[in-house]
């Protein structure tokens, strides 16, 4: 069963293969602007709505039909080319923007005798990427 997806990278559940997620983070921000006035506080000023953020964990184990090796590497490689995708949860999209993966973090738990992970955990974190508007006014 499919339980959602980053892009290419699609988080399923069966009885022989296994790439979920946990340890699931969130962060929603404001952009808020500071006028500094002599002799007083400064001012704020909500300017709009900031990018979000999530992090997450996911388990890889070649004895739940992934190759740990070959997943974080494809996770780097997104990573590293700045693949804007859609991060899709529950069967709809986070946002309707796209996603950039900004870290991979992989933890190598466990090797075969030749060298190989076996088993690793890789920690994502993503931010959301929303792009470039047009200017209202020139329409």
């Amino acid at each position: 069963m499919n339980v959602g997806s980053l892009g290419p990278v699609v988080f399923r559940v069966s009885d022989a293969f296994v790439r979920t997620i946990s340890e699931y983070s969130r962060r929603t921000s404001a952009r808020i602007g500071s006028h500094d006035i002599i002799g007083q506080k400064p001012l704020s000023e909500w300017i709009g709505p900031g990018c979000d953020s999530i992090s997450f964990s996911i388990k890889l184990s070649a004895f739940r039909g992934v190759n740990p090796k070959e997943e974080a590497e494809k996770l780097r490689g997104m990573a590293e080319r700045g693949e804007a995708v859609i991060f899709v949860m529950g069967g709809a999209p986070v946002t309707r923007n796209k996603w950039l993966i900004e870290s991979v973090d992989e933890d190598a738990n466990y090797y075969d005798r030749m060298g190989n992970i076996i088993s690793s955990d890789v920690k994502l974190s993503i931010r959301e990427y929303a792009e470039v508007v047009t200017n209202l006014a020139d329409n």
